[in-house]
Formats: structure tokens, C-alpha cells, sequence
């Protein structure tokens, strides 16, 4: 995990801070911003570290399946099941266990999860003794859970349960500082892996690079990366070597402003509280730079107070000291 942003150094700080204890942890971040990785930052910096780290994708099963793949099943508990199964909260014994887009769970599924999360005890799928177990739990979610809550999609008591220790990670488009820190490291490491020579990176296209809205984030760009390496055979990687939506060159088409690209596949008021949230925390961080963090002439410039400033930049995670000069 490479940064030199300041909303990620503080990420790494909360995961320093919680790795040495056994809370909850609920991460918190769009898809392909890292949170298997600082998963595994956190269960190995943990007294954990010995034992398993046992990750499942909660998104990809149904719920039938999903209940057997978490807490295992016995013989002929259903069509199919030829033998006991252990689940994964049984591999995970005395390690940790993440639960990775959680917030595509059932609500069925959610009843069982928060009782094992309380008792620390399970019973498998068509079995009737309980299975006690010892595990941490990680959990992670793209879907903004307060509003599953409010709209009845996702339990109200699971989601306090979660929550002890919440970690946000910032979009790509969020930390544009750590883009060439990124791509330099994932055309060098990529290079290694396939034996080729490592290809720089022409200015026009870095620019480019630096404008687009990475909606795939960290894992979108790393894949880019690997297509430079075996296409430019070395070479510098030019504009012809950016994807069309990067360069923006359709006919009538301009490159979309990096503060507007959204996800469609996330609901409309989801798109709209993100883009809105997107704009008002760069203007903020402009503002910022301009006056050198000085929030009276921060708020004066913006047309807000001073408290509404403050209650933003603590939303946003924006610290003045950032933009002293």
C-alpha cells in the first residue's frame, strides 16, 4: 500500500491503531479502493497473525449458499450435501474472518449473522449442536449502509455491531497526489513479473492519466498498467496507448470532468450523493489552497460560516493544517 495523501496516512494510522486489539472492524470505500488489502494490513499487524485469514464475498453467492459457505453444512442437510462441510467461520477459528459486500446480504441472513456475532456460536446448516468459535471479524461494503438502514434493506442492530472501529477510504480520484507514485510502482512491478521492460510515461498522457475519474479506482488502474506493460514492448506510454474514455476523442465526446463519473450500476440518489459530495469536497479543498487553510477566509470566500465550514471539512476529512503554507 503505497500514499503520500493525507487521507490515506490517516487510514494507515487507524489501522496501526486497531490491529493490536480484537474490535470489529467496518471498512468502508467504492470498489477496487483496497479493502482486502487493508485487511490483510490489519490481521498482520494483529496477535492473530499466526492463524488463518479466511476472506469469502458475501455478494457472490445466494442466500441458501451463502449460509452453507459461512457456517458449513452436515450430510444431506440439503439436495446435494454428501458429507459435513465446514464453513468459514470454522476455518477462520482463532483468526480472522472477512466478510467482504456484506451489504448484499439478506435479511435472513442477516438475523443468523448477527446472532453468531454476539454468541461467538453456530449451528451448521441442518445440524443441531452449536459450534463455538473464536474469530475477529472485517468487514467490508461499497453500499452506503446508512441509507440500506433507513430503507429497510439492512439491519439497524447488525449495522451497530459492525461499526466499532470505521474505516473510509478515499476514491482515487480523492488522492491524485498517489496516481504517478501508483502507476510508476505497477508498470515497474508488472514489468518484473512478465520479464519485460518497464515503459515511462509521456507527460500528455500522465495528464490525462491525472484528469479521469478512476471509477474502478486502485484495481482499475493497476490493470491498466499490466495492458502498458505488454502492449508498449517499452516504449513510452503515449495517448494512443489510453483507452477511448480516457482520451475522450469519440466523435461529439470530451473526456468526462473527473468529479462527475459515477457507477451506473449504483442507484440514482446513490449517484447523486457521491457526484454532489465529489464537488462541494474538491471546491472545498480549492478554497483551502487558496487562503493557505486560513478558515475565516475559507468560510468568507465559500458564502458559509465558520461552524458549517467546520462541520464539512470534518465530513470530508479535510485538516487546514494540510494547506498551510
Amino acid at each position: 500500500m503505497l500514499t503520500q495523501s493525507p487521507r490515506m496516512l490517516r487510514v494507515f494510522d487507524q489501522v496501526r491503531a486497531v490491529a493490536a486489539t480484537d474490535a470489529t472492524v467496518l471498512i468502508r470505500g467504492e470498489t477496487g479502493t483496497g479493502k482486502e488489502l487493508v485487511t490483510r494490513a490489519i490481521h498482520k499487524r494483529s496477535r492473530r497473525v499466526d492463524q488463518p485469514l479466511i476472506s469469502v464475498n458475501c455478494g457472490a453467492f445466494t442466500e441458501t449458499l451463502l449460509e452453507s459457505e459461512l457456517f458449513g453444512h452436515e450430510k444431506g442437510s440439503f439436495t446435494g450435501a454428501a458429507g459435513r462441510r465446514q464453513g468459514v467461520f470454522e476455518m477462520a477459528d482463532g483468526g480472522t474472518l472477512f466478510l467482504d459486500e456484506l451489504g448484499e446480504t439478506s435479511l435472513n441472513v442477516q438475523v443468523t449473522l448477527l446472532r453468531v456475532l454476539e454468541e461467538m456460536q453456530f449451528r451448521r446448516v441442518g445440524g443441531q449442536e452449536p459450534v463455538p468459535v473464536d474469530v475477529r471479524i472485517i468487514a467490508a461494503t461499497n453500499v452506503q449502509l446508512e441509507n440500506a438502514v433507513e430503507e429497510g434493506r439492512f439491519r439497524r442492530d447488525l449495522y451497530y455491531r459492525l461499526n466499532v472501529f470505521p474505516i473510509l477510504l478515499p476514491p482515487l480520484r480523492e488522492r491524485r497526489e498517489d496516481i504517478p507514485l501508483l502507476v510508476r510502482h505497477f508498470l515497474t512491478d508488472v514489468a518484473e513479473d512478465y520479464d519485460l521492460p518497464p515503459p515511462t510515461v509521456t507527460p500528455p498522457a500522465m495528464e490525462r492519466i491525472l484528469a479521469y475519474g478512476w471509477p474502478g479506482n486502485v484495481r482499475q488502474l493497476r490493470s491498466l498498467c499490466e495492458r502498458w506493460v505488454i502492449t508498449a514492448h517499452g516504449a513510452p506510454i503515449g495517448l494512443e496507448h489510453l483507452p477511448q474514455e480516457m482520451r475522450g476523442d469519440r466523435p461529439g465526446e470530451e473526456a468526462m470532468p473527473a468529479a462527475l463519473a459515477v457507477d451506473e450500476r449504483a442507484p440514482l440518489k446513490e449517484v447523486l450523493d457521491r457526484a454532489t459530495a465529489q464537488i462541494e469536497r474538491s471546491y472545498l479543498q480549492r478554497i483551502l489552497h487558496r487562503h493557505a487553510g486560513h478558515l475565516g477566509q475559507t468560510a468568507a470566500s465559500a458564502g458559509i460560516t465558520r461552524r458549517t465550514l467546520y462541520t464539512k471539512m470534518k465530513e470530508y476529512e479535510l485538516d487546514a493544517a494540510d494547506y498551510r503554507r
